[in-house]
């Protein structure tokens, strides 16, 4: 370290905590230096957590997440930071709970599964090898938003096509509105109804979760005719968007004829 002639001090960071430490010093002119000092007294750093994580900010309120983000303490004491403890509060009332732990080079966190329209805060502490830090200061209060309806389920196709019956496979939805997805629903008319899908007596199958019961599977088809799918996921709020699906069916001669023509193939 250097400093100029007119300070007698100088403040010496970045030391390692828990360890001993001695200085010497040795002054500087235009001619050269003098020889180092005799050493001081041995001084120990002490042995301590890392400071407290700064500016927690809600960045993004969703019905049923929060992202949180927070600086990272302005010490660690010589030790880094293994991992950061998010602790939420809800409805502005009662202690905070835990609610996450993240990787002490990540300064961010989206709780997840939070009620609907409800106040939420967050505090943070950070933990090296010592232990923990004091908590943050809390961020301010913001709410989550208000329930919605479920965005269209996602990559419809229709499989295993018989003149009768098709299984219908499908993803669920990118976003589930904020609340959980309670079922979904698949209408369907021939090509011949003018009315909407929804609107049809034709065609209705209903059945809980898409990766227990997918493919769905739908019978009770006119051979020969030409069907609309339209598949909704249903949440706590209502029905949200079908997405569309048309589909051929095979007479049953047309599937015979089909079946011989694969089996021939595989003979040859």
């Amino acid at each position: 370290f250097f400093f100029f002639q007119k300070q007698n001090f100088v403040k010496v960071e970045k030391l390692e905590s828990g360890q001993v430490y001695r200085f010497q010093i040795r002054a500087i002119n235009n001619i050269g230096s003098s020889e180092f000092s005799p050493p001081s007294d041995a001084i120990a750093t002490s042995i301590a957590p890392p400071s407290r994580p700064r500016n927690v900010t809600i960045t993004n309120c969703m019905p049923s997440s929060a992202k949180v983000e927070w600086s990272e303490p302005e010490h660690t004491n010589g030790h880094p930071v293994l991992a950061y403890h998010v602790h939420h509060q809800l409805d502005n009332y009662g202690p905070y709970l835990p609610c996450g732990i993240v990787d002490g080079k990540m300064t961010h966190f989206v709780a997840i599964k939070l009620p609907t329209s409800t106040p939420v805060k967050y505090i943070i502490t950070a933990e090296n090898s010592v232990g923990l830090s004091e908590r943050s200061e809390a961020s301010k209060m913001k709410r989550t938003l208000e329930a919605e309806l479920p965005s269209c389920v996602r990559r419809i196709e229709a499989k295993n096509i018989r003149p009768t019956a098709v299984a219908m496979h499908f993803e669920e939805p990118e976003h589930d509105g904020g609340e959980s997805i309670t079922e979904y629903v698949v209408f369907w008319k021939t090509e011949d109804d003018a009315i909407p899908p929804e609107e049809s007596k034709q065609g209705f199958h209903k059945f809980e979760n898409a990766f227990e019961t997918s493919p769905a599977e739908i019978t009770g088809i006119v051979p020969g005719s030409k069907v609309t799918f339209r598949i909704h996921a249903v949440n706590s709020v209502g029905r949200g968007d079908g997405e569309i699906l048309s589909v051929t069916f095979p007479t049953e001669r047309e599937y015979i004829l089909s079946k011989n023509r694969r089996k021939s193939k595989t003979y040859e």
